[in-house]
């Protein structure tokens, strides 16, 4: 049992190659010569390349292929068996009255995609794996298994149209209730008649699974390089942030201390320039101090000569 990534295990959210992403890789076209609708490759696509998810309601079918209901084409039965109910039952997905663009796949007895098993947690689906390369314009084909495979039936991937079609979920009406447009619009009671046994070996399911599994290790891989190139690039930056704040820090405190060591200088001088100050008003004081007693000395001197003449 393989196991896709959702958005509790995944740091890309379930959007990687390994989730359950619907691939921008296909389109639903319609074939030129039975215009038909059909799964068509827009751009060359790798094996091992996830395509999508088959949607549609699960239903529980028996475990006895005799007791299960007719199948029109659209019902997948999962191997995997439920944790409930406790007795014996099998899940199918029956994309019959809706679903996604993976119902439209056409059968092929070469085909170039597998339905593929996937989980996580108590979660189970279906989805479409590549299991070669596809070039662009080829019709994505699969094999619907023994029951539904009419044996010497030509339906090799052919070239179709690259014009894009609407999809369609409804019912398809009473007329074609018992016909499948993937299977070309034969009536599907006459294939239940002409079964065969399945194309592949067990070998060859193997090795496909194996191709699978190697394309995931791959993509893995892939993506582990991209989140250390990115965590290396981030720690780098992280680096390069640092030394740039430690500079700016050195130039910061450098351009204070010159400009403390600039107050500083300013001070001293303010400071000579008072103490220059002072001492010249002290001078001039002591001048006019020592002026104004020589006159007062000058003017007694003056007034005792005149007391003397007077006496």
């Amino acid at each position: 049992m393989h196991v896709f990534c959702n958005v509790n295990c995944c740091p890309y959210e379930g959007k990687c190659g390994n989730g359950l992403e619907e691939s921008s890789k296909v389109f639903l076209g319609r074939n030129r010569r039975t215009s038909r609708l059909c799964v068509v490759a827009g751009e060359d696509i790798q094996a091992g390349e996830v395509l999508g998810q088959y949607l549609g309601l699960k239903e529980h079918v028996s475990v006895s292929r005799a007791d299960r209901p007719r199948n029109g084409g659209y019902r997948l039965v999962i191997k995997q068996r439920p944790e409930k109910p406790s007795y014996p039952v099998c899940v199918a997905i029956n994309a019959e009255d809706m679903g996604g663009l993976m119902r439209f796949l056409n059968h092929s007895c070469r085909p170039v995609t597998e339905f593929v098993e996937v989980s996580n947690g108590g979660r189970t689906t279906v989805v479409v794996v590549t299991t070669q390369d596809i070039l662009r314009g080829e019709e994505v084909t699969v094999d619907y298994g023994d029951n539904l495979c009419a044996a010497g039936r030509d339906t090799s991937p052919s070239t179709v149209s690259a014009a894009s079609q609407s999809r369609s979920t409804g019912k398809r009406g009473s007329s074609e209730a018992s016909k499948s447009n993937r299977l070309g619009g034969t009536d599907l009671t006459s294939f239940r008649d002409t079964l065969t046994t399945k194309r592949g070996t067990e070998g060859d399911k193997e090795t496909l699974e194996a191709s699978y599994a190697k394309a995931k290790r791959i993509r893995a891989m892939k993506t582990t390089t991209a989140l250390k190139t990115k965590l290396d690039g981030l720690e780098n930056s992280a680096n390069g942030m640092g030394d740039g704040i430690l500079k700016t820090i050195l130039l910061l405190r450098e351009e204070n201390e010159r400009k403390a060591e600039t107050r500083r200088a300013e001070e001293e001088q303010r400071r000579r320039d008072d103490a220059a100050a002072r001492e010249a008003r002290l001078q001039v004081e002591n001048i006019e101090a020592e002026e104004q007693r020589r006159q007062d000395k000058m003017e007694m001197e003056e007034r005792a000569r005149r007391d003397r003449e007077d006496a």
